[in-house]
């Protein structure tokens, strides 16, 4: 059993230090913060093992670190998670991957704006990179399908 939640420990560190070094992304902010609460708890349940006195007490000090560190992101992060608006381009040979307008939510400061090359590996990780909009115009018309599926992840009102 200790293998198993070591083997998955493992992962999610990896998952974790992709999305920090490289442009993996993971798209559902519930998954993300339930992967770095099961981070926080191996280190300090490592920890733990070295420390006498913090036996038993692993579960409520990672609560305790991840609550902090939630707060924090609610309180110095305004801006909300990137949502797709449309998708422009899906490519002919690969269905998983598409070409995205997106936009973050500032609050009263607006929105940014990005465009996305998205190659989907599962349903809420991702490989991004961001392109420009005058390189749309180059992309190969063999290999993507223009699409313009309007997906409205803001959840605009109106039409």
């Amino acid at each position: 059993m200790k293998k198993i939640l070591l083997i998955i420990w493992l992962i999610i560190t990896i998952i974790i230090f992709g999305e920090i070094l490289t442009s993996l992304e993971i798209t559902n902010s519930y998954i993300k913060y339930l992967s770095i609460l099961i981070f926080i708890y191996g280190i300090i349940n490592f920890v733990s093992y070295k420390i006498s006195w913090l036996r038993g007490k692993s579960i409520t000090i990672s609560l305790i670190i991840f609550g902090v560190i939630l707060l924090t992101k609610y309180f110095t992060d305004f801006r909300g998670d990137w949502k797709t608006q449309t998708i422009i381009l899906q490519n002919r040979e690969n269905i998983n991957r598409t070409i995205e307008f997106q936009l973050q939510n500032k609050g009263a400061l607006g929105f940014n704006r990005r465009t996305i090359d998205r190659t989907k590996i599962i349903s809420f990780i991702s490989l991004i990179n961001e392109i420009k909009e005058s390189d749309l115009i180059e992309f190969n018309k063999l290999k993507w399908n223009e699409v313009n599926i309007d997906i409205n992840g803001q959840n605009f009102k109106g039409g």
